[in-house]
């Protein structure tokens, strides 16, 4: 356990462990990036729930959907290609030169 992650257990006592471990590896292909260590061991430790009614924690696959990581992060990416198809753009720019690739 890193020493940020044991001075957040002193004050956050983790709940129960997990019910599963994440796929990283398969998390990270979905994402198409590479997850940092430091967020890796802090859902290893706690797992995806909201924190205090104030910190969402995302986890790949989470049992409870409300916290899955990769169906939020679909939905949002959906929301976000629509927002950007229907939203008027200013007519000096080129919207292609301006949209990243996906992942990136």
């Amino acid at each position: 356990m890193t020493p940020d992650l044991g001075r957040l257990a002193e004050v956050m006592p983790r709940p129960s462990p997990p019910a599963h471990a994440p796929d990283w590896n398969a998390a990270e292909a979905t994402l198409n990036t590479t997850l940092p260590g430091d967020y890796k061991e802090l859902i290893s430790t706690y797992g995806g729930g909201f924190v205090d009614g104030f910190l969402l924690l995302l986890e790949p696959r989470c049992a409870n959907d409300v916290y899955d990581q990769l169906k939020i992060s679909a939905e949002r990416e959906e929301a976000n290609d629509a927002l950007w198809r229907y939203e008027d753009k200013p007519t000096e720019m080129d919207p292609h030169e301006f949209r990243p690739a996906r992942g990136m």
